[in-house]
Order: C-alpha cells, then sequence, then structure tokens
C-alpha cells in the first residue's frame, strides 16, 4: 500500500512538473509574436520541431514501429480525433496571443478546460467525480473566474474575439484530454506522441498555406521557438497523457489550474505583465482548491483500492 501511494505521489509531481513548464508557454509565444511571426505558423514550428525530435527515436526502435502497424481503424480514429483537437486548441490559444490577449488571461481563461472535461469524461468515458472533489474543482474554478474577471474589469487583456478564441481552446483541450485517455488505455506514449504530432505537423502546414502566413523566422524567432518546442510542449504534452494510464483525467486536468499562478510571475519577468492585487487572492483561492482536490481524490482512491482487496481477501476464503 506504501509503495501505491509513493507511487501516486510520483505521477501528481510529474503533473505538478508538466504544469509548471507549461506556464512559459504563452510569454513565449508573445515573445515570438512581437518578433513578427503568424499564429498558424507558430503552432506549425512548435510541431514540426517536436516531430523532428520524437519521430527518429520512434522509427529506429522495431516495436514501436510494429505497433502503429498494428493500430486498428479505431485508434486511428480516436488518434486523429486527438490531434484534431489539439491542433486547432494550439491554433486558437495563438491567435488568442495575437488578438492582444495577455498571457496571463489566457492561461487563465485556458482552465476552464476542466470544466469541459468533467463533462466529456462523464459522458463518454463514465468517470464520475464524487461531490466532495467537485467542491475542491468548484473553488479553483472560482479562483479562476475571480482573476479573469478583475482583469478584464479592469479593460486589461485585448478582444472579445481573443476571450472566444480561449474558450475554443478550452473546449478543444478538453475533447483532447477524453481522446487521450481513450487512446492510452491501447497505445503506448511514444507511439502516440509521434504519430500525433506528424499529423498536427501536417494540419497547422496545411492550414497556413491556405491562410498564406509567411513561415520565415529569424534567428531571434527560432531561438524562442527551440525553448518553446523542445522544453516546454513536449514535456507540458507528454507528462498528463503519461499520467492519464494511471489517474483519471479530470486530476490530470484540475492540477493545471495553479498554472496561471507561476504564469503572472513569468509573464512578469519575460514581458513586464504585473498582475494586480486581486491576481493574488484568486491564486490563494485557486491554489487552495486544488489541495482540497487531490486530498479528497488520494482518500478516495485509496478507500476504492482497500476495498477492492478486502473483497479479494473476502473471495479466497474458503466456503
Amino acid at each position: 500500500m506504501e509503495n501505491q501511494q509513493r507511487g501516486v505521489f510520483k505521477v501528481y509531481l510529474v503533473c505538478v512538473l508538466g504544469m509548471v513548464v507549461g506556464s512559459f508557454i504563452s510569454p513565449l509565444i508573445k515573445l515570438i509574436i512581437q518578433t513578427g511571426v503568424d499564429a498558424a505558423v507558430i503552432t506549425f514550428y512548435r510541431l514540426l520541431f517536436v516531430s523532428v525530435l520524437v519521430l527518429p527515436v520512434l522509427f529506429s526502435k522495431w516495436e514501436n514501429r510494429e505497433k502503429v502497424k498494428a493500430m486498428t481503424k479505431t485508434s486511428w480514429l480516436q488518434v486523429i480525433g486527438y490531434s484534431m483537437c489539439k491542433t486547432f486548441a494550439l491554433i486558437a490559444w495563438a491567435e488568442a496571443l495575437n488578438q492582444g490577449t495577455s498571457a496571463f488571461i489566457c492561461n487563465t481563461l485556458g482552465n476552464c478546460t476542466t470544466i469541459f472535461v468533467v463533462v466529456m469524461a462523464w459522458v463518454f468515458l463514465h468517470e464520475k467525480t464524487s461531490a466532495r472533489a467537485l467542491v475542491g474543482v468548484a473553488i479553483c474554478l472560482a479562483g479562476v473566474f475571480i482573476i479573469g474577471a478583475d482583469e478584464l474589469g479592469g479593460g486589461v487583456g485585448g478582444s472579445a474575439l481573443g476571450i472566444a478564441l480561449i474558450m475554443t481552446s478550452a473546449v478543444l483541450n478538453a475533447g483532447n484530454q477524453v481522446f487521450a485517455r481513450a487512446v492510452r488505455k491501447e497505445l503506448d506514449l511514444l507511439p502516440l506522441l509521434g504519430v500525433d504530432y506528424c499529423l498536427g505537423t501536417i494540419i497547422t502546414g496545411v492550414y497556413g498555406l491556405l491562410t498564406g502566413a509567411d513561415f520565415r523566422l529569424n534567428l531571434k524567432a527560432v531561438f524562442y521557438m527551440a525553448i518553446l518546442s523542445w522544453f516546454c510542449t513536449l514535456f507540458c504534452h507528454t507528462a498528463p497523457i503519461w499520467a492519464m494510464k494511471y489517474i483519471n483525467v479530470v486530476t490530470a486536468s484540475v492540477i493545471n489550474l495553479a498554472g496561471p499562478f507561476i504564469t503572472a510571475i513569468v509573464a512578469f519577468f519575460l514581458l513586464g505583465e504585473v498582475p494586480k492585487p486581486m491576481t493574488y487572492v484568486g491564486a490563494a483561492v485557486m491554489i487552495a482548491g486544488l489541495i482540497y482536490y487531490v486530498i479528497v481524490d488520494q482518500k478516495e482512491a485509496q478507500k476504492a483500492m482497500e476495498a477492492k482487496a478486502a473483497a479479494l481477501a473476502e473471495g479466497d476464503q474458503p466456503q
């Protein structure tokens, strides 16, 4: 039992590290946009850079090639759905930043993904979240909306179109996470990432060509893009997908609710964005909800394991 608890703690730790690394993404995209790069082109190069790193590792091993070849029609449809959701979520996110929406607001309102994840996980995966755990989700979201409402009420953060794009990205990200949960039951992480990034690169490349985007990058943009792709994107996307094999999709999503607090710090140093006092109030509420959710979720998971072990032990008793 102690080893199981230790294993769960490691999974949570990886998710938290993924969230922290992911908090650098919006500020970095803002910096790249400031060099004159189109939002769709940023998304294209993000996926291309990661593909260049992941695909050779994937196809260098015979077992990985065989796993891709052995994918069923259902698996392919799930991976395509996963890739489409993630790709257009990334495009919508970058377009929102391009509209002038601040990095902090993007990361804050993007956490509405959790609401849609809870709904989609219930509808499509039949995953239930207890009422006590949902209290933690509600507290987290209250903190998110305190921050978001304060920023928007102060006239900071760009156009209504930018906000709409972020909400669209949140819905697509929820679909992405639900597809990931389904796909991970049949496909290992590396083959999934390899196929996903390859498909995503093709989709964004076609999208960029259709919109007449300029694909040229200057040296500063290439430098930022390398950090964004090889460090932030790869780890941020890999951590929750890996974790979904061990924890439910809602838990993996809720951990990301702490992201705006880290983004506020990163955006201050990289972009000069200064959070207002209510930002700290919202962040405190959000972190409190996150801690409550994780504690409740762990306790309920432990009770479920103990009940299952007790049932098995009772079944083994001689009749």
